[in-house]
């Protein structure tokens, strides 16, 4: 089955030949906006519009980086600054957009009402950024992930997070939860994939700056659903106007 602008949204039945490794930023380098540094509770936000404006990115060959702000803001079905959920964010584009971190930069507040929600907060010009309505996708297993992360760009991703996590510096990351775990607490953007030494893993791109692990990133090993990192995967199609 495909969605609207041709994302398919039943991966099984699209045939493709994976390379061994691929990292979306070395593919699309003019999408690289940075390591981006979470200001408040709201990795939920980054995790989804990292992902969301990759995309945008690799459908236009034109940079965007969509606002946080606006999600904290104006996003009600979510808990602005004190946490949410990356596919509620999703429901959101795709029922009233958002805009683009020049319209709104992050302000580490929360601020409501009609006025903020429907023009920006500096001089340049409100313009709302949508998903195709019925888009939004939850890939489930290691080949719909990578042909979703391949071929029409990154994914939000959440884990359960453990001071491993935490502390990560490099190498491939196994996390110390081993048993039974309803759910992850920290979102991440998914870019990629490798292998070292026989042992396949996911590119995971965080928010807490170009300090933290491998210039911001994290090598986690594939298959086995370290932290429930394979659980809750989304993404949507760009609309293109």
């Amino acid at each position: 089955m495909f969605s609207p602008r041709g994302y398919a949204t039943n991966l099984s039945d699209v045939h493709v030949d994976l390379p061994e490794s691929y990292n979306f930023l070395e593919a699309y380098p003019h999408c690289d906006f940075g390591p981006l540094t979470q200001e408040c509770g709201c990795c939920y936000a980054y995790g989804a519009l990292k992902a969301m404006s990759h995309r945008f990115c690799r459908a236009t060959e034109k940079q965007l980086l969509l606002s946080a702000q606006y999600i904290v803001a104006c996003d009600i079905a979510d808990n602005g600054c004190v946490g949410g959920c990356e596919r509620s964010v999703f429901y959101f584009m795709e029922q009233h957009g958002l805009t683009d971190y020049k319209c709104h930069p992050f302000q580490n507040r929360q601020e409501y009402g009609i006025k903020f929600c429907s023009q920006c907060s500096t001089s340049e010009k409100f313009k709302l950024y949508k998903s195709v309505y019925g888009s939004t996708t939850r890939y489930v297993g290691v080949e719909a992930i990578k042909k979703a992360v391949y071929l029409y760009g990154p994914v939000s991703a959440s884990i359960a997070t453990d001071s491993g996590f935490v502390n990560y510096h490099g190498g491939i990351y196994e996390s110390s939860y081993k048993g039974y775990i309803e759910a992850g607490n920290h979102a991440v953007e998914l870019i990629g994939w490798g292998k070292e030494n026989g042992v396949e893993y996911w590119i995971l791109l965080n928010q807490h700056g170009k300090n933290w692990g491998i210039n911001g990133t994290m090598h986690i090993k594939m298959g086995s659903n370290e932290g429930l990192i394979e659980s809750f995967i989304y993404g949507a199609t760009p609309l293109i106007e």
